[in-house]
């Protein structure tokens, strides 16, 4: 190996030494979709989470289904009805949505499980009703309402890796589908998180697609580099109708 590739290794393992010292203790969220879930290559993925969290960085997950949905919905010919990118969800279809949600977060459950990471499902978000807009009634998707902060904040200082699936519960206990992106936000900014990753098999975002809020890192190219938590929420409330950032 030559004397500049050693040195390239090593200050690569210094810079990584200098991020996890850096944010040892911090809360990063991480979205991730579901084709990247379903990709041969996700057991990496998996191994790479597991060593942030065996560096003192507190993961926490969420992954999105709309794949998975779409699939089982397909199996059972339950027929599907979107409104632009919006899943119209109705309550006789939620038991297969939950259903499907569920086994996806399971999947990364086991992926971590296999580098002896304990992961959690929980039920920490309160949803409620998108409503009727514009004469279409989207019954059981719903919006985040809140995030039960103690609850998962117990479960990371208990060294657990919370795993947030894309359904949640009004106080009637009736199941709402969610977006997982603005699930991911939330839960971002409900926890301070330091990082939110958007994990996504979709091409690279770039300004001319996209209405950007301010605050947002851009590359000279165009490509979108990097955003708050906050950011995060702001830029999907003024993307509502692109693919990716709507409910699953």
């Amino acid at each position: 190996m030559a004397a500049s590739d050693i040195r390239e290794q090593v200050d690569l393992i210094r810079e990584v030494f200098a991020y996890t010292e850096r944010f040892r203790g911090s809360t990063f969220v991480i979205r991730i979709s579901n084709e990247i879930i379903d990709h041969p290559s996700f057991p990496q993925h998996a191994r790479d989470l597991a060593l942030l969290h065996n560096a003192g960085i507190r993961i926490v997950i969420v992954p999105g289904a709309r794949k998975k949905i779409d699939e089982v919905l397909g199996r059972y010919e339950v027929e599907k009805h979107f409104v632009g990118d919006i899943r119209v969800s109705d309550p006789e279809s939620m038991d297969l949505i939950k259903m499907a949600a569920f086994d996806v977060a399971h999947r990364v459950m086991t992926a971590l499980s296999g580098h002896k990471i304990t992961a959690v499902i929980g039920n920490w978000v309160r949803a409620r009703s998108r409503g009727v807009l514009d004469g279409t009634d989207y019954g059981r998707t719903g919006l985040v309402d809140r995030v039960r902060v103690e609850a998962v904040v117990r479960s990371l200082e208990q060294g657990h890796v919370p795993i947030f699936p894309c359904v949640g519960h009004n106080d009637s206990g009736d199941p709402f589908n969610l977006s997982s992106d603005e699930l991911a936000g939330t839960v971002a900014g409900s926890l301070n998180a330091k990082k939110l990753f958007l994990l996504s098999a979709d091409p690279v975002m770039s300004t001319p697609d996209w209405q950007v809020p301010e605050g947002v890192d851009i590359l000279e190219d165009g490509r979108i580099f990097r955003m708050t938590p906050a950011g995060v929420a702001d830029f999907i409330k003024l993307n509502p109708e692109k693919p990716g950032l709507t409910a699953l």
